[in-house]
């Protein structure tokens, strides 16, 4: 188990950092999205929506199960299973 709280402190704003940077696109591109989506902005504002509500859940949900499991396999399952899917 990594002891040195800095380190992982470090790690977790990395990755937030680059979730935040990866979610960034998706207001400047409403647009494209509402023409590529043949909708409203109503509707490609609710897609994204949805993109946000998923990371808030699946935080909810991580924090749960790395309280009922041990935390390292919790986090090697939420890499592998969006990696596993990333071909598709």
């Amino acid at each position: 188990m990594i002891r040195n709280r800095l380190l992982i402190t470090l790690a977790k704003f990395a990755a937030v950092g680059c979730m935040g940077l990866s979610v960034s696109f998706l207001g400047p591109s409403l647009p494209l999205l509402r023409d590529f989506l043949r909708g409203d902005f109503t509707g490609s504002g609710l897609f994204t929506a949805g993109i946000q509500f998923g990371y808030a859940l699946m935080g909810v949900v991580g924090g749960v199960l790395a309280e009922r499991f041990r935390g390292d396999r919790v986090l090697t399952g939420g890499c592998l299973f969006p990696g596993a899917g990333s071909p598709l």
